[in-house]
């Protein structure tokens, strides 16, 4: 079974995320939620794919590392924070 890509996941893939992050939380990751895990896997592994087959899609899904997600996640704050104004981190600035 092929997943349109560019539509939502269907419920079953979401609670593979949902399991994930929770498999992530239980070995001490308590922040990571299963939108930033789609979001990896929608960026980076499936981003050239129109469909992608139900069971490579969970075969992605549980190989993920969290230091594979934890390097996308920093590189996602540092290109975010390269656009914003040294006024923004003022409330970090003055703790």
């Amino acid at each position: 079974m092929d997943i349109d890509l560019s539509k939502p996941l269907p419920d079953e893939v979401v609670f593979i995320l949902q399991a994930k992050a929770y498999e992530f939380q239980k070995d001490g990751v308590e922040k990571i939620v299963a939108a930033e895990i789609e979001d990896y896997l929608r960026n980076v592994v499936w981003r050239n794919k129109i469909a992608i087959t139900f069971c490579d899609m969970i075969d992605d899904i549980m190989s993920l590392q969290f230091s594979t997600i934890f390097e996308y996640l920093q590189a996602k704050v540092i290109k975010e924070a390269e656009t914003k104004n040294l006024a923004d981190f003022q409330s970090l600035i003055m703790k």
